[in-house]
């Protein structure tokens, strides 16, 4: 699997909820051999709305390293402009609060003839802020999962089919997975990774996933299943509060 690119909890724009019609739903059945009920429909469409809303707002969220890249450009320009005053700025361990009561709070309401020694506190606190962001957007080490800023596309893909799984699991339809599909007698997949296949049809190509080849659909569903964080989600609803 691809090392997922860093990216921060912010988006320009989400995806967009899906909803199947009755045509789709039919479809769907009948290649995965069991019906659903109006419940389970409504749990399949809201779960996998949240891929579609939830995986394109991770999609169009702004990358690490570019954040990174503007902030050091915009501290350099700051600097460089400051300097021209014949200060500096010491770096420090400030947060946002403490950075404008150190330069912005006491020039609130200065007369005219102080402006640019304003303009000068100004841009040392351009500069603060600059260090304290990259401080807090630093680069995050893949061996550390909990320095990712949150989760990946891959991840919310896991999710949704462990969801699916266990709609599947609460009506007794099947929900396992044959990881040798192209070694049955008939060929066939497992009738859950059918479901899935089925389903990513109707969504938009960026959603989809291991749409080559029903083994390899198969593999990644499987491995999905054993995916850290959804293990993690359900220890965490076993041990909550009336879980």
């Amino acid at each position: 699997m691809a090392k997922p690119t860093p990216t921060l909890n912010i988006s320009k724009r989400i995806g967009k909820p899906i909803a199947f019609s009755d045509d789709d739903k039919l479809a769907i059945e009948a290649k995965y051999g069991h019906v659903l009920t109006v419940e389970q429909w409504e749990q399949v469409t809201e779960i996998t709305s949240a891929l579609t809303v939830f995986g394109g707002a991770i999609q169009n969220s702004t990358r690490v390293a570019v954040v990174l890249r503007k902030l050091e450009k915009l501290e350099a320009v700051a600097k460089s402009m400051r300097s021209e005053f014949n200060e500096t700025s010491d770096s420090g361990d400030f947060s946002p609060q403490e950075i404008y009561l150190a330069y912005l709070a006491r020039r609130r309401g200065c007369p005219p003839s102080k402006e640019f020694a304003f303009f000068e506190e100004l841009l040392g606190a351009v500069i603060k802020f600059c260090e304290y962001g990259r401080r807090g957007t630093r680069k995050p080490d893949p061996k550390q999962p909990n320095d990712w800023c949150g989760p990946s596309k891959d991840e919310v893909w896991n999710l949704w089919v462990n969801a699916i799984a266990g709609i599947m699991k609460g009506g007794e339809l099947p929900h396992t997975v044959r990881k040798d599909s192209e070694k049955n007698k008939n060929g066939s997949p497992s009738p859950f990774v059918t479901l899935i296949r089925e389903l990513q049809k109707r969504l938009p190509q960026e959603y989809r996933k291991f749409t080559h080849s029903d083994d390899a659909l198969s593999q990644g569903i499987s491995r999905a299943r054993h995916d850290r964080q959804w293990i993690a989600f359900q220890l965490a609803m076993r041990i909550a509060p009336g879980g």
